[in-house]
């Protein structure tokens, strides 16, 4: 599955993420020791789709993907949550002026991540 998350929020996220000095491992999953815990985000399934930051030292604010919002579009299967470290979401000088958002495509064995323009987010959705 592909999700759509807005730039500025994101950004917004990875600035807690970079910000905070302490980060915790997600509910969902085992705990890690407290060294192996590392800044970054998490994509997480559970009442809607959502990025969250990883970073503890205040609570993250939660961003959901366009459309899977709770009740927006219910999407069947079980529970997730997936670590993204804060150097997959680097931007180029490129994106950062041309992009307006994120896109993670989520798959069974596959998650990549990818910086959109708005002409491609638009060709994306409209394959979609």
């Amino acid at each position: 599955m592909m999700f759509f998350f807005s730039k500025p929020d994101v950004l917004n996220l990875v600035e807690h993420a970079s910000k905070s000095s302490a980060h915790r491992s997600s509910h969902s999953l085992p705990t890690l020791e407290q060294k192996d815990i590392q800044a970054g985000l998490w994509l997480v399934k559970s009442k809607g789709i959502h990025l969250e930051s990883s970073g503890a030292d205040t609570s993250s604010p939660i961003v959901y993907a366009h459309g899977f919002a709770p009740n927006e579009n219910m999407v069947s299967g079980c529970d997730f949550a997936h670590f993204i470290p804060l150097t997959e979401l680097h931007l180029s000088s490129t994106e950062r002026n041309t992009s307006d958002h994120l896109s993670i495509f989520y798959g069974r064995d596959k998650l990549s991540i990818q910086w959109m323009t708005p002409a491609h987010l638009r060709s994306c959705q409209s394959v979609a």
